[in-house]
């Protein structure tokens, strides 16, 4: 095993607000650094990817970098949409709406026909 991905089994991952052993290396981290990001994860896991990154110096890394790398997309991307677009796009979503609102309709009527 490589040195990065040795980096936990020296930390006790037990303790520190439950058992973190579902996340066992740095892969694992990894692979949750998004959901991470995105505050998408129970408070256990949260907790268990913060203890992580608390005591893993090239996740931190990998954390930092993905985080600066969403704020500069989302800086750099707020070029407003054209309402002509915004009206073509409301307009198909309607569109659609009616026509799944038509199908089902239908669908309901030959139902109660043949049953």
């Amino acid at each position: 095993m490589d040195k990065q991905n040795n980096n936990t089994e020296n930390i006790n991952m037990t303790g520190v607000a439950g058992d973190y052993a579902e996340y066992p290396d740095c892969g694992d981290v990894a692979s949750k650094i998004y959901e991470f990001l995105d505050g998408e994860l129970t408070e256990d896991k949260r907790k268990a990817i913060q203890f992580h990154l608390d005591h893993c110096a090239p996740c931190v890394s990998v954390f930092e970098f993905e985080s600066d790398l969403r704020k500069l997309v989302s800086c750099r991307c707020q070029e407003k949409v054209p309402d002509t677009l915004k009206q073509r796009i409301a307009a198909v979503i309607s569109m659609e709406e009616q026509t799944t609102k038509l199908f089902y309709e239908r669908t309901n009527v030959e139902s109660e026909e043949n049953g």
